[in-house]
């Protein structure tokens, strides 16, 4: 397959389509874990706003000191003067600091007061696993919340700048908050998560599901391209008139039914093409009708005029009415040409009965008419379209006029059925005839009938037997 086909290819659509649908609803998936792996989402817009109103407080403090034990002594004042309650967009919100540690950036302890009771020295040993993290992001300027579990509270991590905004030290506060304080909708939520590390965690549902999906879409894609190349294929047949043919039903999803509704709408289109044909037909005999009422019946009605004068003149004028009659002779032969002619265009008459009902009236008629024994034996498992059936009438009406014409018989039979998509008719008489048989014109058309119709005519004469005629037929089929 081309490259530029396989872009227009159902199979690349449909993975295309279904690699966005799966990176959707990974990142929903995610979404989903991000935002209800805890019941209480952390305020982090909410602390950033509360220690900003406190974080000069520990600049000046941290800049003003002397010594270690001013700084100490500084500290545990501020926990008097820090407000437990501030506003944040039009919201009050209640913060209980319950202790509060100064830490350089070496991660040695500075100071400490209430709940804490650090050693002095490194802090990194001292406070809990994913506290660490926090505190050495922080020292190395990254991102993060700095928030997190701690006994009952929260430990809370934040740097200390001086008026450059340069990093001086670092602050750990332990805090609590009354329950459910900063709960809020899913808008806020997602407010608060950060779009790259999501897509990013997207990704790792979708690495898995992509393959099976990939492989379940490739199958999918090939079964319904086989079914649309075999829609494709019975419409190409269709498309030439071939009408017999079947798109075949493999499920009955709604491409199964919609596949019936063709099939049925082909059958309707067949019928009515056949309901055509045969108004043509008939439309046909009659115009044949009126050509031999305008042509031979007038010619002989011009020789029976000729004829009533050339028996007026037998007796006065000879020499004149046998020259009268050798104009109707020659009358006679064009008006036979004519209707030699016009028999090689002359059909079956339409009729509806069906064609067991033809073949037997045809029989029991030439039975009674010639005094000779005659079987018919019909074996159909199929439906025979309006032409077969017209054909195989026309083809024991032949081959009786030709055995009444030319064969002493006294005993025929004659063999219908049908067999592995083909319909055979044989005819086998009793008479004699001469060795060599030469086809009249009715047995001829019908020759020519059958071959137009993709069929095999073949007549002999089998010793001790008769003549043996056999005509083969394929019938439709469906297509697989």
């Amino acid at each position: 397959m081309k490259l530029s086909k396989f872009y227009q290819s159902l199979i690349f659509k449909l993975t295309l389509a279904l690699i966005a649908v799966t990176y959707l609803l990974s990142i929903i998936f995610m979404s989903g874990l991000l935002l209800f792996d805890d019941q209480k989402r952390q305020p982090n817009h909410e602390l950033i706003a509360w220690y900003s109103s406190i974080s000069p407080v520990l600049t000046n403090i941290i800049t003003s000191s002397k010594s270690t034990a001013e700084l100490q002594q500084q500290l545990v004042d501020s926990m008097n003067l820090t407000n437990s309650s501030f506003f944040y967009n039009g919201q009050e919100f209640e913060i209980t600091l319950n202790g509060l540690a100064l830490v350089s950036l070496e991660s040695i302890l500075l100071a400490q007061t209430g709940s804490f009771t650090f050693d002095e020295g490194d802090m990194g040993g001292q406070i809990p696993i994913p506290s660490r993290d926090d505190l050495s992001d922080k020292l190395m300027g990254r991102y993060n919340s700095g928030l997190e579990r701690y006994q009952n509270n929260y430990l809370y991590i934040r740097v200390i700048k001086n008026s450059e905004q340069e990093t001086i030290a670092m602050a750990i506060l332990d805090l609590n908050w009354p329950p459910n304080q900063f709960s809020s909708d899913i808008v806020s939520k997602l407010d608060e998560l950060h779009s790259s590390d999501l897509l990013i965690r997207a990704l790792v549902p979708l690495a898995v599901v992509l393959p099976c999906g990939f492989c379940i879409i490739f199958f999918a894609s090939r079964q319904l391209k086989y079914r649309l190349d075999h829609l494709y294929k019975t419409i190409a047949f269709w498309s030439v008139g071939e009408l017999h043919h079947k798109i075949q039903i493999t499920s009955n999803d709604e491409l199964g039914v919609s596949f019936e509704r063709l099939n049925s709408m082909a059958d309707k289109l067949a019928q009515n093409i056949e309901t055509n044909n045969q108004l043509q037909a008939l439309q046909q005999r009659n115009i044949l009708a009126v050509e031999l009422h305008d042509t031979v019946k007038q010619q002989l009605f011009a020789n029976n005029l000729t004829l009533a004068t050339c028996k007026q003149l037998l007796d006065s004028d000879v020499k004149q009415a046998k020259t009268l009659l050798d104009d109707v002779s020659s009358q006679n032969k064009v008006a036979f040409e004519q209707i030699n002619s016009l028999i090689s265009a002359l059909h079956q008459p339409v009729t509806n009965t069906s064609l067991n009902e033809q073949l037997t009236q045809i029989s029991d008629t030439w039975q009674q008419e010639n005094n000779v024994q005659l079987t018919v034996d019909i074996d159909l498992d199929t439906e025979l379209t309006t032409t077969l059936k017209n054909l195989c009438s026309r083809a024991l009406v032949e081959s009786l006029q030709n055995i009444r014409k030319h064969s002493n018989a006294s005993k025929v039979m004659m063999r219908l059925w049908h067999a592995e998509q083909t319909l055979y008719f044989q005819l086998v008489d009793n008479g004699s005839i001469a060795d060599k048989i030469e086809l009249g014109q009715g047995l001829t058309l019908l020759k020519s009938s059958v071959e137009e119709h993709a069929g095999v005519f073949k007549i002999s004469i089998e010793k001790n037997v008769g003549v043996f005629i056999k005509i083969e037929l394929p019938t439709p089929k469906e297509i697989s």
